[in-house]
């Protein structure tokens, strides 16, 4: 068989992987700082920079930040509504009762953010489907892109090729790089891909997506909201399915065709592969380490067909441990379970991965499995300009160690994403910032995905029975709150403060 290549194509991602593979390269290797590039007045006038470039951003698979005053958090998915208005799902954050602290009676705090201004945040409790209200404003708001993604490969909705090769996405999906989406006019990311070798078929989930609809020019939650879930496929299919948020409550499941464009950020380098057993095959653990140390975020890909990204890292006793909860269970390739339920991993690098599987919006334990798996690790490479800066540290008592605080502030202040190490040294827990608050010349960061965990006198870490929720808020005066919430329940199972010493971080 002859395969045909795309020469032009080819041509733009060799070119663009040389330069993210030169160590000597620009740093304006495909854009791949992050940029302010539109900003909005309340009345959705432009303030600064070029909506158009927003626009273009958003459509070549960019990653969006979004600063509504002093918080600044990550777009979750963003649609682009009749042509000319951008409007961001910005779901990572529980109530605070405070810039540090939490509220007693926690619920979500979701925000539809748009560039003509609109401001929706709708509130439901932590672990049931109770509604706490809506407000709906007008807001100003800065946009940050970072374009670090190419197009791999695009297929119309009957799964034709349009433009790249499907080998070669695969290629880059088995060798631990990220991905993202675009359909149509919305944009998001794949919150793990699997891929099928036999049948030569890749399909990705994306997860983090409440309920909408589009009302005039913008768009808005629906009442009654329901989480969107979405798995793609290399074939054009994109099944879907719904559960009211808080409770295991089917809204149905469904299919349609689509076209669908694979967004590859090539910058990712492979650093260490483990055995079953947890003896090295490729590179070696202490690098890996290190890396993390640095601030690097982490992902996987394990028996050369799951890849997906580390939601929290944990190094003990020389043993990393990461835990990935974005994945629904699914009945066949691309295709979700009709009684789906949260299916959580811990990986470790003495081989050990343990699945964890919850009913969605339900405190119900199914069942617990463990395997022994080859898996490979990947840090986002310094390579690529991707290096994470170290801009501030201190100890528990909050007193600074190293860097300043303002300039830690202004980086958050252009867009910058953060990652946070606590309790820095041989034993530590690496994670990145949801969102992030300024308050003077101080950060605190909110970080959410993460499951209760206990850890085994080996060094792996894993999820206890009974799990809860563990929200954490840390700041960079060393305080840092607690609170738990029972897996699939309003439970309260209590809220603790402590004082540790961090490690902060900013990537540009």
């Amino acid at each position: 068989m002859i395969i045909m290549y795309d020469v032009p194509f080819m041509l733009s991602v060799i070119l663009s992987l040389l330069c993210c593979l030169s160590r000597s390269a620009s740093a304006n290797c495909m854009n791949s700082e992050w940029q302010q590039v539109f900003e909005n007045d309340k009345a959705g006038k432009h303030v600064s920079g070029s909506l158009s470039k927003l626009i273009n951003g958003i459509n070549n698979g960019a990653r969006v930040r979004v600063s509504l005053g002093t918080y600044f958090t990550e777009a979750d998915s963003v649609s682009i509504v009749k042509g000319n208005v951008v409007c961001g799902q910005l779901l990572q954050h529980v109530s605070k009762a405070s810039w540090q602290s939490f509220q007693s009676n926690a619920y979500h705090w979701w925000v539809m953010a748009c560039s003509n201004g609109f401001y929706q945040m709708t509130r439901y409790n932590v672990g049931d489907h109770t509604h706490r209200g809506d407000t709906r404003t007008k807001g100003s708001f800065k946009w940050f892109i970072k374009k670090s993604s190419i197009l791999i490969y695009a297929n119309n909705k009957n799964g034709n090729r349009v433009s790249g090769n499907l080998g070669t996405l695969i290629d880059f999906v088995s060798n631990g790089n990220d991905i993202r989406g675009t359909t149509g006019s919305y944009s998001f990311p794949y919150d793990n891909v699997q891929i099928n070798y036999q049948k030569k078929l890749l399909w990705g989930q994306s997860l983090d997506h409440v309920s909408q609809r589009t009302k005039y020019s913008v768009n808005e939650f629906q009442r009654n909201a329901y989480w969107w879930y979405t798995s793609l496929t290399s074939q054009g299919v994109r099944y879907m399915t719904r559960y009211s948020v808080g409770t295991h409550v089917s809204r149905g499941h469904s299919n349609d065709r689509t076209d669908m464009k694979w967004f590859v950020d090539p910058c990712w380098q492979h650093l260490y592969t483990n055995d079953a057993n947890g003896a090295t095959i490729y590179g070696t653990l202490k690098i890996l380490v290190d890396s993390i140390k640095k601030g690097h975020r982490v992902r996987f890909v394990m028996d050369n067909r799951y890849a997906a990204e580390a939601d929290n890292i944990h190094v003990k006793n020389g043993v990393v441990t990461i835990q990935a909860l974005k994945h629904v269970s699914q009945a066949a390739a691309g295709d979700f379970q009709d009684d789906a339920y949260w299916y959580w991993l811990m990986l470790s690098t003495t081989g050990t991965v343990r699945a964890y599987r919850y009913k969605i919006g339900e405190a119900v334990h199914l069942h617990d499995s463990a395997s022994k798996e080859i898996i490979k690790w990947y840090v986002d490479s310094v390579a690529c300009k991707s290096s994470w800066s170290k801009l501030y540290s201190h100890d528990a008592s909050g007193r600074r160690l190293s860097g300043n605080k303002k300039d830690l502030k202004s980086a958050v202040q252009q867009g910058y994403p953060v990652r946070v190490i606590s309790d820095p040294g041989t034993n530590f827990y690496s994670f990145s910032a949801q969102n992030i608050a300024v308050n003077g010349d101080d950060l605190a960061a909110q970080t959410l995905n993460h499951i209760s965990q206990s850890i085994k006198l080996n060094g792996e870490v894993t999820i206890q029975s009974n799990p809860y929720w563990w929200f954490t808020i840390v700041t960079t005066n060393g305080r840092r709150e607690m609170s738990r919430w029972t897996v699939g329940k309003h439970q309260d199972r209590g809220k603790n403060v402590d004082s540790v010493a961090m490690e902060w971080f900013v990537n540009k």
